[in-house]
């Protein structure tokens, strides 16, 4: 196996790996992605849903959205004095207005 740093901006690197098989490439890439802590959106309530894709649907699309968030501020659900209950530490509320071409 050979591996070649193409390159390296702050906590970004850029890496060629030689000599593997896709299987293992494929199993370092979740690996790597498993280990970056992550925000997703897991409840939505809607309060009016006008378009053809069901609420489920689209609760579903909305959960694909990776959120970007600041590390030092926010806190791990597993790691927080709530025990994972829920407060302004270890969960954010988001609001999405929006309204489709008529």
């Amino acid at each position: 196996m050979k591996v070649e740093v193409l390159s390296q901006k702050g906590p970004e690197m850029k890496f060629s790996i030689d000599g593997v098989k896709p299987s293992f490439a494929s199993a370092l890439r979740r690996i790597m992605i498993s280990e970056i802590p992550t925000m997703a959106i897991e409840f939505v309530d809607f309060k009016r849903n006008d378009s053809a894709l069901p609420d489920e649907v689209v609760a579903n699309r909305m959960g694909m959205i990776p959120l970007t968030f600041d590390e030092k501020t926010y806190i791990m659900k597993k790691d927080c004095k709530c025990e994972g209950k829920g407060c302004s530490n270890c969960q954010v509320s988001l609001v999405l207005k929006k309204k489709g071409p008529a």
